[in-house]
């Protein structure tokens, strides 16, 4: 029973590790794409941060998410 005991709390403690680390490293940007000159929504197009080779794409109502890795 001890040994059914240290083992069922060694891997619950190896999940809250894992499900600590995943929610504290992500930045996430939530956002529109909207253009300059007509003031409507930009579908499909890409969002980027330069020199990290992070992007994602806007939908067709120009919405975007952006995850950064911290």
């Amino acid at each position: 029973m001890t040994r059914s005991f240290f083992f069922l709390l060694a891997l619950l403690l190896c999940a809250c590790t894992t499900a600590y680390s995943q929610d504290q490293h992500i930045i996430i940007i939530k956002g529109i794409v909207i253009s300059s000159t007509t003031g409507t929504a930009v579908s499909y197009a890409t969002v980027s941060l330069p020199g990290n080779g992070i992007k994602t794409f806007s939908n067709e109502e120009g919405k975007f998410i952006l995850k950064i890795p911290a």
